[in-house]
């Protein structure tokens, strides 16, 4: 039994880059960094993403190197031959199944309440006045 499942939520390296397939289909791709940790125990982990379809689209029209963005996918091992006689080259990559604004972030943010899921019209419209850290200084442990 198996499960992959990448959920992750970080900042663009490099401007998104949209393209048609022959099939017709539009496939994005960016780098992507993501924090964990704090003061000196922070470290940053970087690492492809590939988006597919619509969410591709979405990608490539609202989000530019440095904005934040949250994902949902699956992890991926890609392996070649490198072009220069290097031998076999290998990385992981996440393939985005679901991609959305971070909550907070400005167009179409929690605040606007847009959200664009695997449907690629999906829509989820949150209270203006909500308020995410409001409810964390309510948690009462």
């Amino acid at each position: 039994m198996s499960y992959n499942k990448v959920i992750g939520m970080g900042r663009l390296t490099r401007d998104p880059d949209v393209r048609t397939i022959p099939s017709g289909t539009p496939v994005c791709e960016f780098g992507l960094a993501m924090d964990s940790g704090w003061g000196d125990n922070k470290k940053t982990c970087f690492i492809d993403v590939t988006v597919w379809g619509k969410q591709a689209e979405f990608v490539g029209k609202y989000f530019k190197k440095g904005a934040g963005i949250h994902l949902e996918g699956r992890l991926d091992f890609d392996t070649w031959e490198d072009k220069n006689g290097g031998g076999k080259r290998s990385k992981h990559r996440i393939t985005a199944e679901r991609v959305t604004f971070p909550v907070g972030a400005g167009r179409g943010g929690a605040e606007s309440g847009a959200e664009h899921g695997s449907s690629g019209a999906a829509m989820n419209t949150a209270p203006s006045n909500w308020n995410s850290q409001q409810e964390i200084d309510e948690i009462p442990f």
